[in-house]
């Protein structure tokens, strides 16, 4: 009774229905699609299961011993941007096959890299101004550049004059090295990055040394890529866009952190390893070295690890034997630095080794601090982590992952260096203190980006088409690139603001306040050559004040003034200066020290 016009109905409704049934009708589809749901389930449950740790856990304990910043940051930041992530992933590899094609430029990638290096060296550039209004908001960051101005004057270490040994630790002497008694400073991370930034500073600014070297590691991304994926342009392309799109590495490379290098020389590494001859061997040990020795001893031989383990599951003793001599000479070098710079002015008062000069004192003191809480906040890093990355990254690096781990051993050697620096650093050192993203697996963000490009294989393989899954969520993770830029923007303001407070005083010495986040705004030159010398209040004694003010001008800085930090934080500031503040200041005006008043502090 239906007729003709029924009939045609339904022929048209078949005719929809015939591009789904035609993709299921095949194996390979059919297993990769089955894949891709559970690959979906998956990053939807850790996702869950993260923010249900985050948000619960800190209700069950009594206490919580995690002074750094990343919690509130979670809070503040990522919460709100997890539904775009979840909505993501939920879309990830549904609907129908797209009729977008790839472009001959990007089949053929010369211009169109070369292109996207040079926007993205222009961002990061621009970006040290434009989002961290120039200043270098951590303590990591200051001392690389702190580190770089001594490198680049010809020294491995600068003397503190004599008249301010005696008290030198209100100089800020966190993670300065011990060198005999006050005799000299330098900091006590490895010196790569610093000496990094000292050779671009002898051509131009050092401030171009990160752009630099993300723009490298971009490159070395695209050389594995070809090698990997020839007859594959878009798992390359997916590979690039995973690590041009990550807010991770973009906003960090606008900074000195030492991550950048890492992600860089970690990247060339694996270039050079999979050239699998002399050349590439030679090249990953020098690498190596220089890796090694860029930040902390331990982040590049984990990154290092798997792939020559990789290399003894296939019976390649003798590049495991050559590696196995190589990294035990690398590690004793630099294991040995800190202990060599701190000798060679003398014996350090046990006083002064207060942090540890050798790294098995440090991982002692480390440990003593490991608890319950840990757990709970390498959750909210792996949050962060995912928040500040493609929105497609997850779910394109689980299904490279599960698609290729049982016949790829690289695909198994890129998963293991992804996942052992969350077990590792969450056992160790779970406190990241401020990041954009989670920085401590910044250094193997290359090996999730190739990740990613194996996931676009497999689907590519399968017959299962992602592109029009890619060009939606590349659109929304550039389109997220500068609501994290005015994140991080707002953070580094509430720093700023009391920095360039302090730079305009018209004072020889400004003496700083107690107060969250104000350690970091003691900071000077390695010759003491800036003006005012900033001084931590907390660590000097009314005694101390009449040598200080002889023949100086001096300003106190109270905490009211420099509590951007406390007030973005806990929205609750400073109403006076501190009890110890106030003693300092009292002995000032009882010596007849020359104190500059407030109203006169601007040199303007």
């Amino acid at each position: 009774m239906c007729g003709a016009r029924c009939l045609g109905s339904r022929s048209r409704m078949a005719r929809k229905k015939a591009p789904r049934m035609a993709i299921a009708s095949h194996p390979d589809q059919v297993i990769a699609i089955r894949r891709m749901r559970k690959v979906r389930l998956i990053t939807i449950g850790l996702l869950l299961l993260l923010v249900i740790v985050a948000l619960v856990m800190p209700s069950t304990m009594s206490r919580i011993r995690a002074p750094q910043p990343t919690p509130t940051l979670f809070y503040m930041q990522d919460l709100a941007l997890l539904p775009l992530f979840c909505l993501a992933v939920v879309t990830f590899g549904r609907g129908r096959p797209s009729r977008l094609r790839l472009p001959a430029t990007i089949r053929r990638p010369g211009w169109w890299l070369a292109g996207a290096a040079c926007c993205l060296f222009v961002i990061c550039s621009w970006g040290y101004d434009g989002v961290f209004q120039g200043i270098d908001l951590s303590r990591d960051e200051q001392l690389a550049v702190f580190d770089s101005a001594i490198f680049g004057s010809g020294h491995l270490a600068a003397p503190i004059p004599s008249s301010w040994q005696t008290i030198a630790p209100a100089l800020n002497l966190l993670f300065i090295l011990p060198i005999g008694d006050h005799a000299e400073w330098i900091s006590a991370y490895l010196p790569v990055n610093a000496a990094l930034r000292a050779l671009v500073s002898t051509v131009a600014d050092p401030v171009f040394t990160s752009p630099i070297l993300v723009v490298i590691g971009l490159l070395a991304l695209a050389s594995i890529g070809r090698r990997l994926w020839k007859d594959s342009p878009g798992s390359q392309m997916a590979a690039l866009l995973c690590y041009l799109c990550s807010s991770q590495i973009i906003i960090t490379a606008m900074t000195a952190y030492a991550m950048t290098a890492h992600l860089a020389l970690n990247l060339v590494w694996l270039m050079l390893f999979l050239r699998n001859d002399r050349l590439g061997l030679a090249g990953t040990l020098v690498v190596g070295f220089l890796a090694t020795g860029v930040h902390q001893p331990l982040f590049h031989p984990l990154f290092a690890l798997p792939f020559v383990l990789g290399l003894a599951r296939q019976g390649n003793w003798r590049r495991v034997c050559v590696y196995g001599v190589g990294y035990a000479l690398i590690c004793g070098f630099w294991m040995a630095w800190p202990v060599w710079m701190s000798a060679h002015a003398g014996p350090v008062p046990a006083g002064n080794d207060r942090e540890g000069i050798d790294y098995a004192t440090r991982l002692a003191h480390i440990l003593a601090l490991v608890g319950v809480d840990a757990l709970w906040t390498m959750a909210v890093n792996l949050i962060r982590f995912a928040t500040w990355q493609h929105l497609l990254l997850l779910p394109m690096v689980l299904l490279g992952a599960v698609g290729g781990w049982k016949d790829q051993s690289l695909v198994r050697s890129l998963t293991i260096g992804l996942v052992l620096p969350i077990l590792v650093m969450g056992f160790l050192l779970p406190w990241q203190g401020h990041g954009w993203g989670y920085r401590y697996l910044h250094p193997v963000l290359g090996n999730a980006c190739l990740l990613a490009g194996y996931g676009w294989r497999q689907a590519e393989t399968a017959g299962v088409d992602l592109r029009r899954s890619m060009l939606w969520t590349t659109v929304g993770s550039l389109l997220l690139l500068p609501v994290h830029g005015w994140m991080a923007h707002q953070l580094v303001a509430a720093q700023a603001e009391p920095d360039y407070a302090i730079r305009r005083i018209a004072a020889d010495i400004a003496v700083i306040d107690a107060g969250p986040g104000n350690a970091d705004l003691v900071i000077n030159a390695p010759d003491l050559g800036n003006r005012p010398i900033r001084l931590l209040g907390p660590a000097l004694r009314p005694a101390d004040i009449a040598s200080l003010c002889r023949g100086r001008t001096t300003a106190f800085v109270d905490a009211p003034r420099i509590d951007g930090l406390a007030v973005y934080y806990s929205g609750r500031g400073a109403v006076r200066a501190s009890d110890h503040q106030r003693a300092l200041r009292a002995a000032a005006l009882a010596v007849g020290c020359h104190i500059v008043p407030e109203q006169r502090w601007s040199n303007d």
